[in-house]
């Protein structure tokens, strides 16, 4: 039986379950510019970490990939199941998620007051105020307005990463700010210090 090493360092999964698979116009409850945004923090942390992207294969209008419904529905839910299993047997659950999303229509949307309008809303689940914490401070040190939220138990991904034993947080980027490569740029920034943080944290404790 193979002896695996324990992980000195997180991988990173990033996904993106309502990305524009066909005109915005049709599927209205697709999440406009995720695909780019996902890329996006790829790129930003792949000299930092193994890392994978899951983009959906359904559109929104037909399954929601981010629901439990469709983790046999969609390939992608499939296969990121079979890599969140993974990351629990190898690696002891030690990885990062990023679930990518967009919105549109202000901070109403999630229940905030009038006049307060984040560039980002973090949803996270009470077993992952850990990675929240870290992010949201280094979204605020990199001057992008964020509103971070105890999220849903129907964020369907949270839940599947949380149970494996990894650290999960939704990221909604806002739609229409007129400072969207500004505000984006800050904020993978501030994702690149947030798996610094979280490496150090976890592993240099290890030591």
């Amino acid at each position: 039986m193979e002896v695996l090493s324990p992980p000195s360092s997180f991988d990173v999964i990033i996904t993106a379950p309502h990305v524009c698979l066909i005109q915005k116009e049709i599927d209205r409850s697709c999440d406009y510019g995720t695909n780019r945004f996902a890329a996006g923090i790829r790129s930003a942390v792949e000299d930092m970490a193994t890392t994978k992207l899951f983009i959906t294969d359904i559109a929104r209008m037909d399954c929601d990939t981010n629901r439990v419904r469709c983790r046999r529905v969609s390939l992608m839910r499939r296969l990121l199941t079979k890599e969140l299993k993974r990351q629990q047997r190898e690696r002891q659950g030690k990885f990062l998620l990023f679930d990518i999303h967009s919105f549109g229509g202000g901070g109403k949307a999630f229940g905030l007051k009038s006049g307060h309008e984040p560039d980002v809303v973090l949803l996270y689940l009470s077993s992952n105020m850990a990675l929240a914490d870290v992010l949201t401070d280094s979204l605020s040190l990199n001057r992008v307005r964020a509103a971070p939220l105890f999220g849903s138990s129907e964020n369907d991904i949270m839940v599947e990463a949380s149970n494996r034993g990894g650290y999960a947080v939704l990221i909604e980027f806002r739609e229409e700010t007129k400072v969207t490569d500004d505000i984006f740029q800050r904020t993978l920034l501030a994702i690149q210090q947030t798996v610094k943080r979280m490496n150090d944290a976890v592993f240099r404790s290890q030591k």
